[in-house]
Protein backbone atom coordinates (compact mmCIF):
# COMPACT_ATOMS: atom_id res chain seq x y z
CA UNK A 1 0.00 0.00 0.00
CA UNK A 2 1.17 3.27 -1.02
CA UNK A 3 -0.17 7.04 -0.69
CA UNK A 4 0.10 9.18 -3.60
CA UNK A 5 -0.93 13.06 -4.30
CA UNK A 6 -3.77 13.30 -7.03
CA UNK A 7 -3.71 16.76 -8.94
CA UNK A 8 -7.21 18.31 -8.82
CA UNK A 9 -8.36 21.29 -9.98
CA UNK A 10 -8.45 23.20 -6.83
CA UNK A 11 -6.09 21.38 -4.18
CA UNK A 12 -4.26 17.94 -4.26
CA UNK A 13 -5.86 15.18 -2.49
CA UNK A 14 -4.50 11.77 -1.10
CA UNK A 15 -5.29 8.42 -2.54
CA UNK A 16 -3.89 4.86 -1.51
CA UNK A 17 -2.75 2.57 -4.37
CA UNK A 18 -3.51 -0.75 -3.19
CA UNK A 19 -1.50 -4.30 -4.16
CA UNK A 20 -2.77 -7.37 -5.29
CA UNK A 21 -2.24 -9.03 -2.35
CA UNK A 22 -3.91 -6.11 -0.05
CA UNK A 23 -7.23 -6.97 -1.34
CA UNK A 24 -8.66 -7.32 1.95
CA UNK A 25 -8.31 -3.26 3.17
CA UNK A 26 -11.21 -2.97 0.70
CA UNK A 27 -13.47 -5.32 2.14
CA UNK A 28 -15.78 -3.00 2.90
CA UNK A 29 -18.89 -4.00 5.33
CA UNK A 30 -21.77 -1.35 7.08
CA UNK A 31 -20.07 -0.28 10.00
CA UNK A 32 -16.70 -0.83 9.77
CA UNK A 33 -14.08 1.55 10.88
CA UNK A 34 -12.04 3.04 7.74
CA UNK A 35 -8.93 4.98 7.31
CA UNK A 36 -9.01 7.95 4.77
CA UNK A 37 -6.21 8.62 3.17
CA UNK A 38 -5.75 12.37 4.33
CA UNK A 39 -6.11 10.75 8.01
CA UNK A 40 -3.09 8.33 7.25
CA UNK A 41 -0.20 9.43 9.04
CA UNK A 42 -1.77 12.15 11.39
CA UNK A 43 -3.73 10.64 14.48
CA UNK A 44 -6.08 13.41 15.86
CA UNK A 45 -8.48 10.55 17.33
CA UNK A 46 -10.86 10.78 14.25
CA UNK A 47 -12.73 7.83 13.94
CA UNK A 48 -14.93 7.01 10.60
CA UNK A 49 -16.86 4.41 10.18
CA UNK A 50 -18.67 3.19 6.46
CA UNK A 51 -21.78 3.64 5.28
CA UNK A 52 -22.42 3.26 1.68
CA UNK A 53 -20.56 2.87 -1.10
CA UNK A 54 -21.85 5.16 -4.66
CA UNK A 55 -21.02 3.94 -8.28
CA UNK A 56 -20.40 6.40 -10.67
CA UNK A 57 -23.10 8.18 -12.48
CA UNK A 58 -25.28 8.08 -9.42
CA UNK A 59 -27.46 11.37 -8.80
CA UNK A 60 -24.80 13.69 -6.51
CA UNK A 61 -22.24 11.14 -6.95
CA UNK A 62 -19.78 12.42 -10.16
CA UNK A 63 -17.22 9.88 -10.44
CA UNK A 64 -18.57 7.76 -7.50
CA UNK A 65 -17.09 7.51 -3.84
CA UNK A 66 -17.93 6.59 0.22
CA UNK A 67 -20.52 7.90 2.42
CA UNK A 68 -18.92 7.63 6.38
CA UNK A 69 -19.94 8.87 9.49
CA UNK A 70 -17.35 9.95 12.00
CA UNK A 71 -18.39 9.42 15.94
CA UNK A 72 -20.01 12.27 16.04
CA UNK A 73 -22.62 11.41 13.66
CA UNK A 74 -21.74 14.03 10.96
CA UNK A 75 -21.67 12.35 7.94
CA UNK A 76 -18.70 12.64 5.27
CA UNK A 77 -17.58 11.36 1.57
CA UNK A 78 -14.38 10.48 0.22
CA UNK A 79 -13.31 9.36 -3.10
CA UNK A 80 -13.56 5.87 -4.02
CA UNK A 81 -9.39 5.51 -4.32
CA UNK A 82 -9.11 7.36 -0.67
CA UNK A 83 -10.21 4.96 1.76
CA UNK A 84 -9.59 1.80 3.46
CA UNK A 85 -10.55 -0.87 6.08
CA UNK A 86 -8.60 0.51 9.44
CA UNK A 87 -5.20 -1.65 9.21
CA UNK A 88 -5.90 -2.12 13.36
CA UNK A 89 -8.39 -4.32 12.83
CA UNK A 90 -6.67 -6.80 10.70
CA UNK A 91 -3.84 -6.43 14.00
CA UNK A 92 -6.18 -7.40 16.72
CA UNK A 93 -7.47 -10.56 14.97
CA UNK A 94 -4.07 -11.46 14.31
CA UNK A 95 -2.71 -10.98 18.36
CA UNK A 96 -6.25 -13.16 19.38
CA UNK A 97 -4.90 -15.95 17.29
CA UNK A 98 -1.35 -15.92 18.73
CA UNK A 99 -2.49 -15.55 22.13
CA UNK A 100 -5.55 -17.95 22.24
CA UNK A 101 -5.47 -20.38 25.47
CA UNK A 102 -4.50 -23.72 24.87
CA UNK A 103 -6.38 -25.58 27.19
CA UNK A 104 -10.08 -25.72 28.66
CA UNK A 105 -10.84 -22.94 30.97
CA UNK A 106 -13.03 -23.40 34.25
CA UNK A 107 -12.32 -26.50 36.84
CA UNK A 108 -10.47 -29.29 36.02
CA UNK A 109 -12.11 -33.00 35.97
CA UNK A 110 -12.78 -34.83 39.20
CA UNK A 111 -10.79 -38.16 39.05
CA UNK A 112 -13.73 -40.90 38.59
CA UNK A 113 -12.19 -43.07 41.12
CA UNK A 114 -12.97 -40.29 43.71
CA UNK A 115 -16.58 -39.58 42.43
CA UNK A 116 -19.34 -41.74 44.90
CA UNK A 117 -21.52 -44.49 43.04
CA UNK A 118 -25.50 -42.89 42.15
CA UNK A 119 -27.85 -44.80 44.35
CA UNK A 120 -31.59 -44.65 44.03
CA UNK A 121 -33.70 -42.50 46.10
CA UNK A 122 -35.86 -44.50 48.64
CA UNK A 123 -38.81 -42.42 50.34
CA UNK A 124 -38.22 -42.48 54.12
CA UNK A 125 -42.23 -41.42 54.52
CA UNK A 126 -41.25 -38.46 56.67
CA UNK A 127 -44.14 -35.56 56.47
CA UNK A 128 -43.16 -32.10 55.72
CA UNK A 129 -44.91 -28.97 57.76
CA UNK A 130 -47.26 -28.69 60.11
CA UNK A 131 -49.80 -31.05 60.60
CA UNK A 132 -53.36 -30.56 60.08
CA UNK A 133 -55.60 -30.17 62.59
CA UNK A 134 -58.10 -32.95 63.34
CA UNK A 135 -61.56 -32.00 62.35
CA UNK A 136 -63.55 -32.73 65.38
CA UNK A 137 -61.43 -30.23 67.45
CA UNK A 138 -62.21 -27.32 65.10
CA UNK A 139 -64.98 -25.33 66.44
CA UNK A 140 -67.06 -24.58 63.49
CA UNK A 141 -69.78 -20.84 64.80
CA UNK A 142 -72.17 -20.21 62.31
CA UNK A 143 -72.31 -16.44 61.50
CA UNK A 144 -75.33 -14.20 62.42
CA UNK A 145 -75.94 -10.71 60.99
CA UNK A 146 -76.50 -8.08 63.35
CA UNK A 147 -77.18 -5.46 61.07
CA UNK A 148 -74.31 -3.24 62.25
CA UNK A 149 -71.88 -1.35 60.15
CA UNK A 150 -68.64 -3.37 59.24
CA UNK A 151 -65.16 -1.44 59.57
CA UNK A 152 -63.70 0.89 61.47
CA UNK A 153 -65.73 4.18 62.24
CA UNK A 154 -65.40 7.20 60.71
CA UNK A 155 -63.98 10.43 61.85
CA UNK A 156 -65.80 13.12 63.15
CA UNK A 157 -65.02 16.17 61.71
Amino acid sequence: MEIINVEANIMSRKAYVIEADEQHLLDFKEGVEVLPAQYFENDYGNKFYFKQRHEDGEKGWKGGGFECYDITGAKRAFHLDALIVHPKLFKKKAKVQENKPKGKRGRPKMDPSLKKTPTVYVKTGGKRGRPKMDPALKKSIVYVKTGGKRGRPRKNS
